[in-house]
């Protein structure tokens, strides 16, 4: 937002030169305002009554005197013109309303951020992965451990089945022979039902599901 006209004209006079009170008696000069070495006759406004009647100020780029006073009531007579105020000796432009004030420095952000610890993905990724393949590897140790143990079971099964037969046929008498055959039907059945109950009991324990195609130990 440009400066508003007032501001400009406070501004301006932060720029001059602030002369002793008796430089026009000194000098032999005059206001070229109020024409007058002593001070300037003209009336004290609100806006000038903290202002020394007697204060002398030269213009930084023209270099002329003025009162303060008769200076700055010049000024503040055209604060609602929009024609540049210049000089009333020399029609030097004193105030350009067209320059603009170079923008203020931002302000640095002093708070300084911990830097941030490199975020390694591909790690977290490996040890998920590694610890999928371990868990995986305990199910299948235990699987084959479980048809291991059915299997002895089963072979020890058939091992007591057969010496049991055998002891019968050797044992008994020849008119009961019809018996053994009964007999071996009655304990083939009995296995195959053993059998069957014991694979029941395998698919009843809980296992986990691998993903097919995608580990290979």
């Amino acid at each position: 937002m440009p400066p508003s006209k007032l501001q400009m004209v406070k501004a301006f006079f932060g720029t001059c030169d602030h002369l002793p009170d008796d430089h026009f008696i000194t000098s032999n000069d005059v206001c070229p305002i109020c024409q007058d070495a002593d001070e300037a006759r003209l009336p004290c406004g609100p806006s000038t009554n903290r202002i020394r009647k007697t204060a002398i100020i030269r213009t930084p780029d023209c270099d002329h005197v003025f009162h303060h006073l008769c200076l700055i009531t010049w000024l503040l007579a055209n604060l609602r013109s929009d024609v540049d105020d210049s000089c009333p000796q020399c029609r030097h432009v004193l105030i350009d309303l067209n320059w603009v004030p170079p923008p203020a420095p931002r302000a640095q952000n002093r708070v300084q951020r911990a830097p941030r610890a490199p975020h390694n993905r591909a790690g977290v990724n490996q040890n998920r992965d590694a610890a999928l393949l371990r868990e995986i590897q305990r199910q299948r140790e235990r699987r084959v451990e479980q048809e291991g143990t059915a299997g002895r079971f089963f072979r020890q099964t058939l091992l007591e089945l057969a010496l049991a037969r055998a002891e019968r046929r050797r044992t008994w008498p020849t008119w009961a022979q019809w018996t053994v055959s009964v007999t071996d039907n009655i304990d083939h059945m009995t296995l195959i039902m053993r059998m069957i109950s014991f694979a029941r009991d395998l698919r009843r324990r809980p296992q986990v599901l691998e993903p097919s195609g995608v580990y290979e130990i």
